[in-house]
């Protein structure tokens, strides 16, 4: 069977989502002196495979090819382009599951997300989104 890297991607992103992030959730909410639950996602992946009646918060993952320079074509080199759009809630945490995720995901000077709120509903659904670039 031949691997597909976006799958294999798509299956590490997830499981740090899945199973590393409640960690430093749990961390964040013990530093914190305002009592407020950070719970971790009831699902993360594909928006497509969202299961029906799933409650808040999750998160969408979405991964595409990026640019290439010539030296990335010489080495064969992948960049690839990965979106994380969450939907929260509550608007107070957004920045405390940002943190926890710039965490879990190594972030250093070097990747670079451009934040994008898109919206935020009524019912105070937050929906935000992350993009490497």
């Amino acid at each position: 069977m031949i691997e597909i890297p976006e799958e294999k991607l798509l299956e590490d992103i997830t499981d740090l989502l899945m199973n590393e992030l409640p960690k430093v959730l749990l961390e964040l909410e013990e530093q914190s002196e305002d009592g407020i639950r950070l719970p971790p996602f009831r699902y993360v992946g594909l928006e497509e495979n969202l299961p029906v009646g799933t409650g808040l918060p999750y998160a969408f993952i979405d991964i595409e090819d990026g640019t290439y320079t010539d030296k990335d074509r010489v080495i064969k080199n992948v960049i690839y382009r990965i979106n994380i759009t969450l939907k929260i809630v509550d608007s107070f945490v957004i920045w405390q599951y940002f943190a926890g995720i710039k965490s879990i995901m190594g972030m250093n000077k070097y990747l670079v997300w451009r934040i994008e709120l898109e919206k935020v509903n009524r019912n105070g659904l937050i929906i935000l989104k992350f993009h490497t670039i």
